[in-house]
């Protein structure tokens, strides 16, 4: 036992409901049992933890107090009840540590005290009841929760644009004494926008990256208890698949569990032991927003997320896919297959650095990519651009095809509005049958309470939602047909031009929809080991119509007979292929074959240099390279022709086309 050990006085309580005052009267109980006992506790060190559970090992007085007991610096600890010092399974293990060092515990509400022989058997007992108590107080506000929900209370599970407050305020005032006030919940109308603002710009293109980093730079809060104003991507991931947006709360779906030391986490609970609970009073986000948001992210799951059994490891699919940072972007392949990466150098004497697209198989080796060639990024972009805006103005092959469909559908779908009419009647019908209803129990009393008020609220938004397709079909119904024709089609494909044009960023997106890939190779002359580099692709005729005629950024023929989008059949989704050069032959390159034919049909160093404005001196090395790559012999030098086996093993040239 060190010099330095003194007799401690440990306290604790829960949780900041309770009073402060129980550390000071745990220890005034406990200086009075010492003082019965005959022990000195003029210079006792008193230690308190204030609202925090003893489930937690991580509080700072009673770490500071293990401390100690490792240091030998406590011959006496004194407690009011062992559960003071700790609900855990560790309360012997402490107890014994404390005895080994030389100390002695005292509980005094148990009545365990370490000099006698029977400490154990007692404070093993109240070990195993206050840990019990500890799962019967969790299964209690487990089923208060439960019950609140049951009567459209709050549960304290509400997420970023709901609060909570009290249904009687005036029983708000009176906390402490009996039973807490009950709180209802309602929407947050300032953060409910925000959740809004998420889902639009999610559904509209935007990445959760994108969105969590514009919510930060505008310090946008993130809820009252919240001080912190940095979004994170999985925040907004958890706003999006959060279906009590839509007034579907479902409750139980995890449980807090503990280790040895109090640490918690979430663990998942059976189907079964869930609870649904219909709020459409607390609905945020419409139904058709949120099911193109839900659709949405099951797509990204289904290609980026893993897989049940899958190890570890990085997406599929690049996220460029759906998020593009340029128009070619994750588009452009090498023609090993591997997908090329952007790059930039700034070269002397330039105010903007050069991009450029490069195989990363090649660049880390080499021998494994034949690939000689970097692809100039600004100048693909600007070939494929002019190349598609190109093909949306030769529409014209479509038009016959495009015209006849529209136009089957739109009928279709005209003669199969009268029997919509009859069915939405029916619903119309049924649904004010059951508000009646309704309405009669709650005014003989015979129904009361919130979940009547939230089955009034679901049916009247039904009922709304029944007049308004009603009235959209019948508007439908008493309008002349009419049929979208040639000068439509027209003014659909000139908006999506000008949309490529004039938004960088939709354009990338819809590029990737006409162009699903673009693959990249080198073309090079014969003896050189650079040359040029040639993108091929092809378009696809359908996804353009497609694209055109739902184009959101204007108003569409369809939209303007009150139905939705006509779909095309697959048999337009032609593909028209493409193959651009990015570069060309040098002067040499391109004379080359030229060259050689001249020679091999006998014409001299001069009669070619004439005919072609290149000095002797550089014809000769133009011809031999040429030869050589070709013929795969070395040239032999002569002053009139080559040798007969060199001119056998050439193709005769036409002399009448040396001119070109």
């Amino acid at each position: 036992m060190s010099k330095n050990s003194k007799l401690v006085i440990y306290a604790r309580y829960s949780t900041d409901l309770q009073s402060k005052a129980s550390c000071e009267d745990q220890v005034r109980q406990v200086r009075e049992a010492l003082t019965r006992l005959g022990i000195d506790h003029s210079n006792a060190l008193v230690l308190a933890d204030e609202a925090i559970s003893g489930t937690k090992a991580d509080r700072p007085n009673f770490q500071r107090l293990l401390a100690m007991i490792e240091r030998e610096e406590v011959s006496i600890l004194a407690v009011d009840e062992q559960s003071r010092l700790t609900r855990g399974f560790d309360a012997t293990k402490i107890i014994q540590d404390l005895q080994f060092r030389g100390g002695r515990f005292i509980s005094i509400t148990d009545s365990v005290d370490s000099s006698n022989s029977s400490w154990k058997m007692i404070a093993g007992f109240k070990q195993i009841a206050n840990n019990a108590v500890v799962d019967e107080t969790a299964a209690r506000v487990r089923r208060g929760q439960k019950g609140n929900l049951i009567q459209d209370q709050s549960a304290g599970d509400n997420p970023f644009g709901y609060e909570a407050y009290y249904l009687d305020p005036e029983a708000a005032l009176r906390i402490g004494n009996g039973p807490k006030p009950k709180k209802g919940v309602r929407i947050n109308e300032v953060d409910a926008q925000i959740v809004r603002e998420i889902f639009r710009r999610f559904i509209s293109g935007e990445s959760m990256s994108a969105i969590a980093r514009d919510l930060t730079s505008r310090k946008t809060p993130r809820g009252n208890r919240v001080k912190d104003t940095r979004w994170s991507h999985a925040q907004v991931h958890r706003i999006l698949e959060n279906s009590k947006y839509v007034g579907e709360w479902v409750w139980g779906r995890t449980k807090t569990i503990r280790n040895g030391g109090g640490k918690t986490r979430q663990a998942k609970t059976p189907r079964e032991d869930w609870f649904k609970a219909d709020r459409p009073h607390l609905r945020i986000v419409d139904q058709s927003t949120w099911e193109v948001a839900q659709a949405k992210l099951k797509s990204m799951h289904d290609r980026y997320g893993y897989k049940e059994g899958q190890r570890k490891r990085g997406p599929a699919i690049h996220h460029s896919v759906d998020y593009p940072t340029g128009l070619l972007n994750g588009l452009l392949y090498c023609m090993c297959g591997a997908r090329m990466h952007v790059h930039a150098k700034l070269r002397i004497g330039d105010n903007e650095p050069e991009k450029y697209f490069e195989c990363p198989v090649q660049n880390k080796d080499r021998g494994s990519c034949t690939m000689a060639s970097h692809v100039p990024a600004d100048k693909a972009e600007q070939a494929v651009m002019e190349t598609i805006l190109a093909r949306l103005t030769s529409y014209q092959d479509w038009q016959t095809v495009v015209l006849d469909q529209m136009k089957a559908k739109i009928q279709a779908n005209s003669r199969a509005a009268g029997s919509t009419v009859t069915s939405l009647q029916h619903r119309q019908k049924e649904t004010k049958r059951k508000l009646d209803n309704l309405f009669d129990a709650i005014t003989e009393g015979n129904l009361t309470g919130q979940s009547a008020k939230a089955r009034v609220a679901e049916l009247e938004t039904e009922l709304d939602s029944i007049n308004s397709a009603l009235e959209k079909q019948n508007q439908l119904l008493s309008k002349p047909l009419e049929l979208p024709d040639e000068n439509w089609i027209a003014m659909r494909f000139q908006e999506l031009s000008t949309l490529l044009m004039d938004e960088p960023k939709k354009a990338a997106i819809l590029i990737r929809k006409l162009i699903p890939r673009i693959t990249a190779n080198h073309v090079i002359a014969p003896g050189k080991s650079r040359g040029y580099t040639q993108i091929r692709f092809s378009f696809n005729r359908h996804a353009a119509i497609q694209t055109a005629i739902n184009n959101p950024r204007m108003e569409t023929f369809a939209d303007l007979q009150g139905q939705n989008e006509p779909a095309l059949d697959d048999d337009l989704g032609i593909l028209d292929d493409f193959v651009i050069d990015l570069g060309g032959p040098t002067q040499y390159d391109a004379l080359s074959p030229k060259i050689a034919a001249m020679r091999a049909a006998g014409a001299t160093w001069k009669t070619i240099q004439a005919e072609t404005g290149i000095a002797i001196g550089n014809l000769y090395n133009v011809w031999a390279r040429y030869i050589k790559a070709t013929t795969g012999k070395k040239p032999t030098k002569s002053k009139g022709t080559l040798m007969s086996n060199d001119i056998s093993s050439m193709e005769q040239p036409d002399k009448s086309k040396w001119a070109s």
